[in-house]
């Protein structure tokens, strides 16, 4: 409604004056609902209130998880040794060494044996 003696809109109800007209006010969304307060060592996370992560809720507090300690080692018999979750039976370097060099090249091998062999008949 207008008064001409003051030369002024003023609307009635729930209504602005906007643009030489009244009209509803904007709808503006609701509020959105109060955060709740979040026990100690808590976090609000994906609307709820928890632990974070690597810790569990316990006794009224959130408590680092512990891992389990890992599994003992077994005893391997006399020779092995423990890699890689089994018992291995391991040779000894110069075999191993023997055992290559015999592959390439024989006469190789015994040049490096007679040696040892004329030292131990001394």
């Amino acid at each position: 409604m207008c008064s001409t003696s003051n030369n002024r809109c003023q609307c009635i109800g729930n209504t602005i004056f906007q643009n030489g007209r009244c009209v509803p006010p904007p709808t503006r969304p609701p509020p959105p609902p109060p955060r709740p307060t979040c026990l100690p060592g808590q976090q609000y996370l994906n609307g709820r209130c928890q632990c974070p992560s690597n810790t569990v809720y316990e006794n009224g507090r959130c408590v680092t998880i512990t891992p389990p300690p890992p599994p003992p080692i077994p005893h391997c018999g006399a020779g092995q040794q423990y890699i890689n979750g089994r018992c291995i039976t391991i040779t000894t370097p110069i075999a191993v060494l023997a055992s290559n060099i015999l592959m390439e090249d024989v006469s190789l091998l015994q040049r490096l044996v007679q040696p040892v062999h004329q030292v131990s008949n001394l």
